[in-house]
């Protein structure tokens, strides 16, 4: 349970300094960024491994960029369950799910 409060809270920073640092991605508060990473991570953990073995051909040929689309994906998906949480494009989709991975990958180092 530990653990995923700090999953939480690890996203929802990654979100807001994606919010912070992309102009296609926009937040109305900070209640709307915990509720968009709640729902980031239960697709993550639900819909992300059925996608990820229907697109396993693909990530092979991209030796595994095309999970960083998958992520975008995501995002999108979850821009259209939450109101004030607004993804504008697969590009910034993209680019926000590059965001969570790399500070995701950075914070986890720090704890």
């Amino acid at each position: 349970m530990k653990n995923l409060g700090i999953s939480l809270l690890m996203n929802s920073l990654s979100l807001f300094i994606g919010d912070k640092l992309l102009d296609g991605v926009n937040t109305d508060s900070i209640m709307t960024v915990f509720m968009a990473a709640l729902i980031f991570g239960l697709l993550n953990y639900f819909v992300k491994p059925i996608l990820e073995l229907l697109s396993l051909p693909i990530n092979l040929l991209s030796f595994g960029l095309f999970s960083i689309v998958l992520n975008g994906i995501i995002l999108l998906i979850v821009s259209h369950f939450i109101v004030g949480f607004h993804v504008e494009g697969l590009i910034s989709g993209i680019l926000l799910g590059l965001i969570v991975s790399i500070s995701n990958a950075i914070m986890n180092k720090l704890i």
